[in-house]
């Protein structure tokens, strides 16, 4: 059976527990955080076709920057200063142009991994030239490619 002394133990427990709760919700940290994420949230139900169509400027600086094979952190970062757009804007457009970029070039990287081939280039050599990993070379090779002479 519970005693007193257990209950009001506990019960000291718990208000100690609620007291650093408020202290915690009471931080302006936490309030900060708390802001941010709404703010995260907002901006992340923001569609992307409003900047993708709207801002050409940006999309040829972005465009740009891809062409020059930039990175994608300094290509957020440099779009970030540049036009002033709030980070996870510049996350979502920079990876989603570059990804989009990407899935273009595959056919082209397929085409040129079965050319080399043919001429009697190594994997590793493809692998190096198209920028891409050996197996993944291997599976370009594994697509059926047919060539019009």
């Amino acid at each position: 059976m519970i005693d007193y002394e257990q209950i009001s133990y506990i019960e000291q427990l718990l208000y100690k527990a609620l007291d650093d709760l408020q202290y915690a919700l009471d931080d302006c940290n936490f309030k900060e955080i708390l802001n941010m994420s709404r703010k995260y949230k907002y901006e992340n139900s923001i569609s992307l076709d409003h900047y993708l169509t709207g801002h050409n400027k940006m999309m040829w600086r972005l465009y740009t920057y891809l062409i020059n094979g930039i990175h994608t952190d300094d290509a957020k970062r440099m779009l970030y200063q540049e036009f002033h757009l709030e980070p996870i804007i510049c996350t979502r457009l920079v990876d989603d142009v570059y990804v989009r970029q990407r899935r273009q070039m595959m056919p082209n990287k397929i085409y040129a991994a079965h050319m080399m081939k043919r001429a009697g280039i190594t994997n590793k050599k493809i692998a190096t030239v198209l920028e891409v990993s050996s197996s993944t070379v291997a599976t370009y090779l594994k697509v059926n490619l047919t060539v019009k002479n």
